[in-house]
């Protein structure tokens, strides 16, 4: 969502027209909404879920600072980290709304089902990327700005999150049919399960990065899905699996 509003607002970063603006982080891409402003979803996702006064004062905090951040980097106008809140929250209200429904539906669907609602929605992602690149390629960006957006205009960010929720939706399949229980499980499970899924996901993200070659670029957009598909399929079943394994066996 937050990569189809970028692109679709195609609006600049302040450091690309001002040069005044002292950029203390860089980025690639547009400014409208912005990402990081737009993770409030997840912070109050985090509070109903820890449900602690506490919780909620820290969350929120670092939600309102986490979008002040961006302003003060130079990497976002005010009205980014606006929209980065407004999209955050909306997106909120419909998680609020359709989760359950949407759950228990998924839940009735069989596995080969739930393959194909996968292969679907990560289809999806890629055809909302290609539908917006089309439609904002009669509004070339000014010259100007080439230096900085030299990712403004690419299909990076679709195809990560193409093969993101692809991996996550597939595993998560996998792991019901397996009947792993993902709730309620010890604390040794647990703390094996978090280890393995963070080494894994070491090993897939940032390990084949490093040997996946980036040209040409059909190839590197291709590799690149995969290697996010792999990743979030280790979280969500490879992780789980080798752990349950492993504690059963001792």
């Amino acid at each position: 969502m937050n990569s189809t509003a970028k692109l679709a607002f195609h609006l600049p970063r302040p450091y690309w027209v001002d040069t005044r603006v002292a950029a203390l982080a860089t980025e690639a891409n547009y400014g409208l909404p912005s990402g990081h402003a737009q993770t409030i979803a997840v912070w109050l996702t985090l509070g109903s879920l820890i449900r602690r006064p506490w919780a909620w004062l820290a969350l929120i905090t670092i939600a309102i600072l986490v979008g002040v951040s961006r302003i003060y980097l130079g990497v976002h106008f005010a009205g980014d980290v606006l929209g980065g809140w407004v999209l955050g929250l909306g997106l909120l209200v419909l998680l609020a709304r359709l989760e359950a429904p949407v759950a228990a539906w998924v839940g009735r669907q069989g596995f080969v089902q739930r393959l194909v609602l996968s292969a679907a929605a990560a289809a999806a992602i890629i055809a909302a990327g290609v539908i917006t690149l089309l439609a904002v390629s009669g509004s070339p960006d000014p010259a100007v700005w080439a230096r900085f957006s030299t990712e403004a205009r690419s299909l990076a960010d679709f195809v990560s999150a193409s093969g993101a929720i692809f991996g996550l939706c597939a595993g998560l399949a996998l792991t019901a049919r397996a009947g792993i229980v993902l709730e309620g499980a010890s604390r040794r499970k647990r703390a094996l399960r978090f280890g393995l899924a963070l080494a894994g996901a070491l090993v897939f993200w940032v390990g084949l990065k490093l040997v996946f070659p980036t040209e040409p670029e059909a190839l590197g957009q291709m590799l690149r899905w995969v290697r996010y598909a792999l990743t979030t399929f280790w979280l969500a079943f490879g992780a789980m699996w080798l752990a349950d394994r492993r504690v059963g066996a001792v």
